[in-house]
């Protein structure tokens, strides 16, 4: 069975080198994901302290042949930080 992932959020949309780079506000709080490639759908999950730059090899590789999905979890890479502790 395929799921597809939904995001139903403001979106703000930059395409560069064939990447999707998409800021979305999540209950106030504003998180950086991309989408990159076509076919089936690939959730990479980050690692605590972690940010887009460990996983750049690895998402563009798996977009040769998938739809990847990556996102920098709050308080890391582009992703802004919650004031309050989570």
């Amino acid at each position: 069975k395929k799921y597809e992932l939904i995001l139903a959020y403001n979106k703000n949309r930059i395409v560069k080198n064939n990447k999707e780079l998409i800021n979305i506000n999540i209950l106030g709080l504003n998180i950086n994901y991309i989408e990159q490639g076509e076919g089936d759908n690939v959730l990479i999950l980050p690692g605590w302290g972690t940010n887009y730059n460990v996983y750049k090899n690895l998402i563009d590789n798996i977009s040769k042949y998938a739809k990847v999905y990556y996102f920098d979890m709050p308080g890391f890479g582009k992703s802004e930080e919650p004031k309050e502790a989570w």
